[in-house]
């Protein structure tokens, strides 16, 4: 469960940092970077809906990181 945590916490980074570039560089508002991840993470609870499975909470943890980025960008899109 560890690796699996650390994965999907390094893909969440991997996928904020791409956006920050793509913001910097004027081919992305930090709406529409927030959007992606929030779109992300609708379609991973839709993935794992299965109430009571391990991929149930799995992809929960997963939507909750990828939702909290989304807010990360919107947050600090005065910083770019």
């Amino acid at each position: 469960m560890a690796d699996t945590t650390l994965s999907m916490l390094g893909h969440a980074l991997l996928m904020r940092h791409l956006c920050v570039t793509l913001m910097s560089k004027g081919a992305l508002t930090a709406e529409e970077a927030s959007a992606v991840f929030v779109e992300a993470a609708r379609e991973v609870r839709e993935g794992t809906e299965d109430a009571g499975s391990p991929r149930s909470d799995l992809g929960e943890m997963q939507a909750h990181v990828y939702e909290q980025q989304a807010s990360w960008l919107l947050g600090h899109k005065g910083l770019l």
